[in-house]
């Protein structure tokens, strides 16, 4: 059974018995279900890609740190061989040369390559 309710050009049926009733709160709460589910699901996924992908990104961050490390160690362990093999050579001639002191930063000076 339907009772009418008439307001301002809109019909609205209500159930009024107690099976019409209880099918009805059955109907909705399936409704939230229904939307719940997924929404927590796709909500979880979404979650665990994200950090996947955060872990990666850290991954990578370390790995450049530790090869532009290893690069800065080279580069500072080729140039004191060079001047290690530069005073070796002038201790035998017994000639001492002047050393220079450069204004520019050390990457861009030509006497500290």
């Amino acid at each position: 059974m339907c009772a009418d309710d008439y307001h301002g050009g809109l019909r609205r049926c209500r159930s009024q018995t107690v099976l019409g009733k209880t099918i009805g709160v059955a109907s909705m709460l399936m409704g939230l279900v229904m939307l719940a589910l997924p929404i927590t699901i796709i909500s979880e996924n979404f979650a665990l890609e994200y950090q996947r992908k955060e872990l990666l990104r850290m991954e990578n961050e370390e790995k450049l740190e530790r090869e532009l490390l290893q690069e800065l160690q080279r580069k500072r362990d080729s140039r004191r061989k060079r001047r290690g093999s530069l005073r070796n050579t002038q201790q035998g001639a017994n000639t001492e040369v002047p050393t220079r002191r450069c204004l520019l930063p050390w990457n861009a000076c030509p006497y500290h390559e």
